[in-house]
């Protein structure tokens, strides 16, 4: 089976998951002059995408670089994102770097190491930053939040505007109520509040001589301290959809490879594995739940025995780590079990391509059930107590010896 073949099972199993309409998996994902009526969804490295997207926008990924009008939402996250275009919907991003200038017709919420903002926000707008800069292009029609290490706001908010942060400098215009909580507030020649402002901190307001503000000024003495109790009626609504399929894809993929990886170094054990489960199915299923009920209680026993002795701790350690990994590699072996019995109808010893297909298949449908709350669990765990029972039926079990006949 080739790498293009495993990508598109893996965006397929995506897309049941998100129940979005394309998936783009990869290490380097570029789409240059896109035009789709539909959502798209991503996942990848590095994303270079430019043109017309009449659906939403989700990805998850290292770096973007958008340019791009989308129809509804945008949700990204991201290592850095650079974003420019229009959206119709709403926006939420979170990056270690986030260059934002596009006009949005609803409401944005960003978040990341260092935030700039630019374009025409409709709706609210909500940043969460170490630094945040609203540049002078600047537009928000909606009330306005930021919270972060240092603000520094050129634009212009239609509404009232809120900030957090160690030391807010406002240089822009605000066309209503300014209400900062900081250390240090500071507006200066060419800023403009048409509203009051109500500074809470250790120190007043510092307004330079040709700042206009048009309301009444207010300083409450307070303690800033830079944690997050300064920050907490900061709200940020960031509801990134890509998540869950990214976890299902990243479950999906890891445990086909092991699986893989465990048929090539052991194609005739795990042979064996597959054919005792095909020949007691129920037996197998009820011996892996009942050792994965008591798996605790033995890991638990083992370690303290072997932390008896001194020689025996490394090896405590070591057992502990292996315990879920081991569940987990019985998890791909269940998959592929039920796989060969659903596939290999002969029941003969199956080939590579065919074991990976048919595992492949088993573990998407098992993600896909995960839409209905419990049965993804409930079939995950299935999975897993099949492929623990059949693998230790199978330990120290030799291939079936061909019989001779007499001439």
């Amino acid at each position: 089976m080739s790498i293009k073949t495993l990508i598109a099972a893996v965006g397929l199993a995506a897309a049941l998951q998100a129940g979005a309409a394309a998936q783009f998996i990869g290490g380097d994902v570029t789409l240059h002059g896109i035009d789709r009526d539909d959502d798209l969804v991503i996942a990848a490295g590095d994303v270079s995408l430019s043109g017309r997207i009449g659906g939403d926008l989700r990805g998850f990924g290292g770096d973007f670089t958008v340019n791009a009008d989308v129809g509804q939402d945008v949700r990204l996250v991201g290592g850095s994102i650079t974003f420019e275009g229009t959206v119709a919907g709403d926006v939420e991003m979170a990056a270690g770097n986030i260059e934002f200038n596009a006009n949005v017709g609803g409401d944005a919420d960003l978040a990341g190491g260092f935030v700039n903002v630019r374009g025409r926000i409709e709706g609210e707008t909500a940043v969460g930053a170490g630094a945040i800069e609203f540049g002078r292009d600047f537009v928000g029609a909606g009330r306005v939040e930021a919270g972060g290490e240092e603000i520094t706001f050129q634009g212009t908010s239609l509404g009232s505007v809120e900030f957090h942060a160690s030391e807010v400098i406002i240089d822009g215009r605000i066309e209503g109520d300014l209400e900062t909580r900081a250390r240090e507030l500071i507006l200066r020649d060419g800023a403009v509040v048409t509203g009051r402002i109500h500074h809470r901190g250790p120190n007043p307001p510092e307004i330079r001589s040709a700042a206009v503000v048009s309301g009444e000024v207010e300083h409450e003495i307070a303690r800033f301290d830079s944690d997050w109790e300064d920050f907490h009626d900061l709200d940020l609504d960031l509801d990134f959809a890509p998540i869950g399929p990214i976890i299902s894809v990243g479950f999906i993929a890891s445990a086909f490879l092991l699986g893989i990886l465990a048929c090539m170094i052991a194609p005739r054990g795990t042979a064996r594995i597959a054919r005792e489960f095909r020949d007691r199915p129920l037996v197998s299923g009820m011996i892996g739940l009942v050792l994965f009920a008591f798996s605790p209680v033995i890991l638990v026993t083992l370690i303290v025995l072997l932390c008896i002795t001194l020689i025996g701790i490394p090896l405590a350690g070591f057992v502990a780590v292996l315990y879920f990994p081991l569940l987990f590699l019985a998890y791909a072996f269940g998959a592929m079990a039920v796989g060969d019995l659903i596939f290999n109808r002969r029941g003969k010893p199956a080939g590579l391509g065919l074991r990976a297909l048919s595992m492949l298949v088993v573990l998407i449908a098992a993600a896909a059930m995960g839409v209905v709350p419990l049965l993804g669990v409930t079939a995950g765990l299935i999975l897993m107590c099949i492929g623990l029972g059949a693998w230790v039926m199978a330990l120290g079990k030799k291939d079936p010896q061909p019989v001779e006949t007499a001439v």
